[in-house]
């Protein structure tokens, strides 16, 4: 989904956008479905971090946004 997201997307993600989601496919919750990923899985990834909170908001909400446009699809 990041590949998706990153070469569909119509705006610009922006530098920072762009680099958290390449992070994140560093991960194991990058090689899940988003249809089977539930909240327990995010939070466990979020707690997994050794960033910062901001850091971790921002993983957050980079993450809500493609997932926002996985619903939409389904």
């Amino acid at each position: 989904m990041i590949d998706r997201y990153t070469e569909e997307t119509i705006r610009e993600i922006g530098r920072t956008k762009a680099q958290v989601l390449m992070a994140i496919k560093n991960y194991d919750i990058a090689n899940m479905p988003c249809s089977s990923i539930k909240a327990k899985d995010i939070v466990e990834f979020l707690q997994s971090l050794t960033a910062k909170p901001q850091s971790g908001g921002n993983y957050a909400s980079h993450q809500g946004a493609m997932f926002a446009i996985a619903l939409d699809e389904q």
